[in-house]
């Protein structure tokens, strides 16, 4: 009688150990299934405060993995080639198309169009889906308050009118560098040289920093600058005596450069249903108003959003109409050009 007793306890033992497991197993497919990965190649600050958001309205947690943190040769883009295989992100965030770009070229990324791309222009979107952009950052011309003639665009870089009396920040720096890359496309190759020899006969003072720049404007060393908007509005909500221009907004004109946020769907990726709901999140217009009430002062793609009064809506913006991925290819083509330019010197 006892060895039965021994004998059904062992097996009522036994079986709540398998149900156990069963459910610890379960719970952990479960709790995996609760999440998105995401890698970014973009400033922090500005990600946690939209990621945070998403993982409390969409009961989801968010593992993020930041370029700096990746250690491999080949940065974080790298990282994600070398895993094609076997996929780790789910989705990538960064505001480098060349990233994107080389991401569909090499099959990482995958199409997905969401339905809150829906009213981004053409012009910030892989018309396959391979990536889509939102929320932008524009490059304005800051302008000193003492200045009475303010320049209206940024071909005011080679006017002689502004000899010495301008600075830009380092064309190696990505914002730059995308907006000379931009010009390059926009005058062709030979208007785009005799626009840095216009430049360069200018005097036209090259710094390390944006900020550097602005700085230089604010003490009235220099005239005007052109970077990004944010450090313009941040310079301006500092009390700094500095103004802001958006420049050439005529229709005959080339229009405000704006280099937007861009998100990428991985292939074959682990959380891929995951993964679509915060490109969707990212996309909607919701998400465009927070990062336009931010510190980073985005502007949204998207029409209608209502934003602070010192942040223009799109529609009221004279655009530069620029083909991303054409873009990504001119930033390569055009390094060697601009290298040659910062060694020469100003022709009398």
């Amino acid at each position: 009688m006892k060895r039965n007793l021994y004998i059904i306890l062992i097996c009522v033992i036994i079986g709540i150990c398998i149900t156990s497991g069963v459910l610890f197993i379960y719970l952990r497919i479960q709790k995996e299934k609760r999440v998105v990965v995401v890698y970014l190649k973009k400033d922090k600050k500005i990600s946690q405060i939209i990621l945070r958001d998403f993982e409390k309205e969409n009961n989801l947690k968010v593992i993020e993995v930041y370029a700096k943190d990746v250690k491999h040769k080949k940065g974080i883009v790298g990282k994600l080639i070398s895993d094609r295989g076997n996929p780790h992100a789910d989705v990538f965030w960064t505001d480098d198309i060349e990233s994107a770009v080389k991401l569909k070229n090499r099959g990482v990324s995958q199409s997905y169009i969401s339905l809150n791309s829906v009213g981004i222009p053409s012009f910030f979107k892989d018309p396959q889906g391979y990536w889509s952009g939102f929320s932008a950052r524009a490059k304005v011309i800051l302008v000193n308050k003492k200045v009475q003639d303010k320049p209206k665009s940024v071909t005011a870089l080679t006017e002689p009118v502004w000899r010495q009396r301008c600075v830009i920040p380092n064309p190696v720096l990505p914002s730059t560098h995308m907006q000379f890359a931009a010009l390059f496309d926009f005058f062709g190759e030979e208007r785009f040289n005799y626009f840095l020899s216009g430049m360069r006969n200018n005097l036209v003072a090259v710094l390390s920093s944006e900020q550097l720049c602005a700085d230089k404007v604010a003490s009235g060393e220099m005239d005007f600058t052109i970077v990004d908007n944010d450090i313009g509005i941040s310079s301006i909500m500092q009390g700094k005596p500095i103004q802001m221009v958006y420049p050439d907004q005529q229709a005959s004109q080339m229009g405000c450069l704006l280099i937007p946020n861009i998100v990428v769907l991985i292939k074959n990726s682990p959380h891929q249903a995951n993964g679509k709901k915060l490109i969707d999140y990212l996309l909607s217009k919701e998400t465009e108003q927070k990062l336009s009430f931010s510190d980073f002062a985005l502007i949204p793609l998207h029409e209608g959003v209502p934003t602070p009064n010192y942040i223009p809506s799109i529609d009221k913006l004279h655009v530069m109409r620029i083909d991303l991925s054409t873009i990504a290819q001119k930033m390569n083509q055009s390094s060697q050009i601009i290298e040659d330019w910062m060694k020469q010197e100003p022709q009398e």
